[in-house]
């Protein structure tokens, strides 16, 4: 039979004596910034911390990887400084420029055109 621990319990388990008098999580999973560096607010954060997980390939990056795709994970930031939002806004202006029409394929050629136009400079940072 396997038995199941908490955070805590892994944590004491492993060294971390003090683990079980700390909140098993931050309200909201915020976490305060440590003011020193090496306290942990929580038992969540201390084990996200750990080199464990912290050097762990995402299971999306490795599967990526395995088909030759790369994957870039952008910060996060206000979407008007995202580059990809920036683009995708460029594009939805250029369509809106054009001509109305109902013809399917003539919505489908101007979204293709509007997307084509966006300036590659644009896309490299």
């Amino acid at each position: 039979m396997v038995a199941i621990h908490g955070v805590a319990q892994i944590l004491v388990k492993h060294g971390y004596a003090d683990a079980s008098k700390l909140h098993a999580e931050c309200k909201d999973f915020k976490c305060p910034t440590p003011t020193d560096g090496k306290r942990a607010c929580c038992c969540c954060h201390l084990m996200y911390v750990q080199p464990d997980f912290v050097n762990v390939e995402s299971c999306l990056k490795t599967l990526c990887r395995t088909r030759s795709f790369d994957v870039i994970f952008l910060p996060k930031f206000h979407c008007e400084l995202n580059f990809i939002e920036q683009c995708w806004s460029f594009a939805k202006w250029l369509y809106r420029m054009k001509d109305r029409s109902s013809s399917e394929e003539v919505l489908k050629w101007n979204v293709i055109e509007s997307l084509d136009a966006i300036p590659m400079e644009s896309m490299r940072w």
